[in-house]
């Protein structure tokens, strides 16, 4: 019955956290996390090239993302700078409420 119900709950697009095979990552897998440090590779025959691969993946990854941040600057603000603090800190929001500050002194 849990297996059944746990099937329903992922096909109706419950969040993947509630599912223990289907885990959440932001720009970094844990195993590309392991490569990029340079911790468990004994299984990979050529490090050096596995780790440009991880490279070029997270290129996409922040291109997607930067796609994601537009949207979401469009249609939900809030969340937007909620990411923008959780990925580069307040700094780089004070530096915008700045300009904003700025850009409306100058409408005046």
């Amino acid at each position: 019955m849990l297996e059944a119900l746990t099937k329903l709950d992922v096909a109706f697009n419950a969040s993947p956290t509630q599912h223990p095979t289907m885990q959440q990552r932001a720009l970094l897998t844990e195993r590309e996390r392991e490569v990029l440090e340079g911790t468990d590779t004994d299984d990979i025959k050529n490090v050096e090239a596995y780790q440009q691969k991880i490279r070029t993946r997270v290129r996409k990854r922040i291109t997607n993302l930067e796609k994601d941040l537009e949207t979401l600057d469009e249609n939900e603000r809030e969340l937007a700078d909620e990411a923008r603090r959780a990925a580069c800190g307040p700094e780089p929001m004070l530096l915008q409420l700045r300009n904003e500050i700025q850009e409306l002194r100058n409408e005046t």
